[in-house]
Parts: C-alpha cells; sequence; structure tokens
C-alpha cells in the first residue's frame, strides 16, 4: 500500500543522504480525499474534490526529510500503525513509527473470538 512504498522511497533517500556530498531535500505525504475517475477513450482521468491535492502538496511541504500522514490518512490508517502526532504550521501530521503486522495477532484473535462464542452459548 501507500504507506509500505512511501517508506521505502524514505528510506532510499536518507541512505543516500548519509552517504554522499549531494544531498536529495525531500518531503513525502500521504493524504485521503475523494476523487472522481472517469474514462475517456483509452485513458483513465483523475480528478480530485475539495483541496485534497492542496493539502497533500502543504503536507509535503511542511515534512522536511520524512514522511509524514495528513490527519485523514492517520484516522483511516490508525489501527495499522503506531504514529507520533507533529503540530506543525498549525497542521496536525503524523510520523509513523511502525507498520503493525496483524497477520501475527490472527491465531490470538480467533482463539478470542471463539472463546466469546462459546462463552456466550
Amino acid at each position: 500500500n501507500g504507506i509500505h512504498v512511501a517508506r521505502e522511497i524514505e528510506k532510499v533517500l536518507l541512505e543516500h543522504n548519509r552517504k554522499f556530498k549531494t544531498k536529495i531535500y525531500f518531503g513525502l505525504a500521504l493524504n485521503s480525499g475523494p476523487l472522481v475517475v472517469k474514462k475517456e477513450k483509452e485513458a483513465v482521468k483523475f480528478t480530485s474534490l475539495g483541496n485534497t491535492l492542496q493539502l497533500t502538496r502543504k503536507v509535503s511541504e511542511l515534512a522536511e526529510q520524512e514522511f509524514l500522514l495528513s490527519e485523514n490518512s492517520y484516522k483511516k490508517t490508525m489501527a495499522e500503525i503506531k504514529a507520533t502526532k507533529k503540530e506543525i504550521s498549525g497542521t496536525s501530521l503524523y510520523k509513523i513509527n511502525e507498520v503493525l503486522d496483524r497477520e501475527n495477532y490472527k491465531p490470538f484473535i480467533n482463539g478470542f473470538l471463539q472463546r466469546q462464542k462459546a462463552e456466550r452459548k
């Protein structure tokens, strides 16, 4: 998903900056919002609604040498990540500390749900 791709890009850019004298200055952002998708002839066209693109651009400009999530994206992914909230220029942003691997918890959750079912009977 987008989080994994952005974290890989961040990792590559930070590694480059660590190894080489010529630095790459970057800001990575993930934002979510409504899109209109339509097919015209052989092409698919995307149009964002509201301030989706403007907010994404703002978050990427505020992200200095890091990957940040907008509040919308954080709310949609908060069950999958651990993040630290940052207030930058009056905007709530989130720095990902860890991406959780829910597959590791599946046996425990399934066992818990089965025990709950058995207790209700």
